[in-house]
């Protein structure tokens, strides 16, 4: 059977098994006997869901992308890449451009600035180089800290140096103020 020349009756008794979730539910709280034909059912339908429909991104979605205060370059570079690729046939030199503009303001982004970035493909190499190294430095912070937890309570360690200038101590032999050099 062809379903595109079934009657009206036939297509509004298909339709619902076509449906799901929100869409079958919204469809069996129509009231019973107050839709006329299919061609107002479709209408109806399209009406009640238009908005849930996947709109288009283009270029400009792009220029509202920000990294936001506390998110890593690596969050951010990947955000930022899932919307670009939902972008067909977007331009690199856009990309590089608004990639540039959204990065936070610090170390990474006056890099960039001091050392031109040419092209999408060298930003993309060079944010790659940061992440790694920023993930290098994070590990062996850890590392460090860890190292340094273990011996906190050991003996003789309250007496660093570092220990002491922390809590504001200098045990080192007080020495009155002197001139380095004698006049003559």
């Amino acid at each position: 059977m062809h379903i595109q020349r079934a009657s009206d009756t036939l297509l509004c008794q298909v339709f619902p098994v076509t449906l799901k979730g929100q869409a079958r539910t919204w469809f069996y709280a129509l009231p019973s006997r107050t839709i006329p034909s299919f061609i107002k059912l479709a209408k109806l339908f399209v009406e009640q869901f238009v908005a849930n429909r996947r709109i288009a991104k283009n270029s400009s979605h792009l220029s509202g992308i920000r990294q936001n205060e506390g998110e890593s370059l690596k969050e951010y570079f990947q955000r930022f890449s899932t919307e670009a690729r939902q972008i067909p046939e977007v331009d690199p030199e856009l990309l590089r451009g608004v990639f540039l503009r959204g990065l936070r303001p610090g170390p990474f982004y006056s890099a960039l600035m001091r050392d031109t970035v040419h092209s999408y493909a060298d930003l993309i190499h060079r944010v790659e180089a940061q992440i790694s190294a920023d993930e290098a430095i994070n590990a062996h912070r850890k590392q460090f800290e860890q190292i340094n937890g273990k011996h906190k309570g050991a003996p003789g360690m309250n007496n660093s140096f570092s220990q002491q200038k922390k809590h504001g101590k200098n045990n080192l032999p007080h020495r009155s103020p002197s001139p380095r050099w004698e006049p003559r």
